[in-house]
């Protein structure tokens, strides 16, 4: 058991219960691949790719300014992108689709990712809490999270895990 309550038994990989849980309680996420389409009850979702870079932009702006996140000396910025669904029958909050998202560097190092908005003009929006998801809508989000230089360019293992509909998901990055 890593000191972050999980284990490996074989390829899968078992997360105990937090403090507030028993310990008989375990949770096995669901391992999904880049550009699968994970489909649960409240929506469907690909992680389309990701990036590790000091700065991160807008790929399709379609305009004169727009917002970017540079990563402070020494830091740089793992960007994961992500189209969402939402299959509910009402809006939800965007920030709420995918819960606590998180980077695992080295299989120790966790990194909580913050939610950024792909708007309809290309540009970053990063108040996803203000904002809904229409149903049946499907957006481009990008989940960022400012990590030291070694991340880049260690070759270590780096795994996304998140929470979606009760359920832990996880993608291997490398």
């Amino acid at each position: 058991v890593d000191h972050y309550g999980s284990y490996r038994e074989g390829n899968a990989v078992t997360y105990e219960a937090s403090e507030d849980g028993f310990e008989e309680d375990t949770i096995t996420p669901v391992f999904f691949n880049k550009n699968s389409k994970i489909s649960t009850d409240s929506c469907e979702f690909t992680l389309t790719g990701y990036n590790i870079s000091n700065r991160i932009e807008p790929s399709n702006f379609d305009g004169y300014y727009y917002h970017y996140y540079e990563a402070s000396s020494g830091n740089v910025y793992v960007d994961l992108k992500f189209t969402i669904k939402n299959l509910k029958n009402t809006d939800v909050a965007q920030n709420s689709v995918l819960k606590a998202v998180k980077l695992i560097y080295d299989d120790k190092y966790e990194y909580k990712c913050s939610f950024v908005t792909v708007a309809k003009d290309g540009d970053f929006e990063g108040f996803t809490s203000l904002y809904s998801i229409s149903p049946l809508e499907t957006m481009e989000y990008h989940l960022l999270t400012e990590v030291p230089m070694e991340v880049k360019s260690s070759g270590k293992s780096l795994v996304c895990r998140g929470e979606v509909d009760g359920e832990i998901y996880e993608c291997i990055l490398r």
